[in-house]
């Protein structure tokens, strides 16, 4: 049993913004990826391609953009590790923290299924940025002081600022009557950040009630 497919993908991501003060951009990035299949149960993922990213009265970046992943899919039970870099733009976050984001994130996913309608989930996550953001760079200025002369360069380099990210989660989702499912979890975040006010510790404890059914097949 030995599959070995190869996939290209391209993604683009366009910002446009109303507000003067935020600049727009745009994000190319291509990818190669390379899926063995050792058998039905255990899968890796290599990918590799590069990355260029322009913002509005900024220099032009050029990376790179990947991922590696081992996933193991076994009878009732379920196991995930993943690496994966790449570009993305942060705008509905829900907070005024807006622009482009250079991500490393790795995640390490377990499942395990003790009953046919019962599962069990946990993981450990890990997430590095690297954020660029006006507001940011206009509260830094004003801090700085009006006598200060600030420079566009400089008002430029101030925008940039980096944060890690580190959860641990643990869920029980419960399915019954064919079409409801109840799931109960708790995630722990801790956020670290080059900028005081967003660092933060946080417990969320959450229940859902859920119901799915298909109301049309095609």
């Amino acid at each position: 049993y030995n599959h070995n497919p190869l996939r290209l993908t391209y993604n683009y991501i366009g910002a446009r913004y109303d507000e003067p003060l935020q600049e727009d951009g745009d994000i190319h990035q291509a990818r190669l990826t390379w899926i063995r299949e050792y058998s039905t149960q255990l899968t890796s993922k290599l990918g590799l391609g590069p990355s260029y990213e322009k913002t509005e009265g900024r220099d032009a970046n050029w990376g790179g953009n990947g991922i590696a992943e081992l996933k193991y899919m076994g009878q009732r039970n379920s196991l995930t590790a993943l690496i994966d870099k790449r570009y993305d733009v942060d705008n509905f976050s829900g907070t005024s923290r807006r622009g482009f984001v250079d991500t490393w994130n790795a995640l390490l996913s377990y499942t395990h299924q003790p009953l046919q309608d019962l599962s069990l989930n946990a993981y450990l996550s890990y997430l590095y940025e690297d954020r660029e953001n006006s507001i940011v760079g206009i509260s830094r200025a004003i801090d700085a002081g009006a006598d200060q002369e600030i420079t566009d360069r400089e008002f430029n380099d101030l925008e940039t600022y980096h944060r890690d990210r580190y959860q641990a989660g643990i869920g029980l989702n419960y399915n019954f009557f064919q079409d409801y499912s109840a799931l109960i979890s708790y995630r722990f975040t801790r956020q670290e950040s080059d900028i005081v006010f967003d660092n933060y510790d946080e417990s969320r404890l959450l229940l859902t009630l859920s119901w799915r059914r298909d109301l049309l097949r095609w």
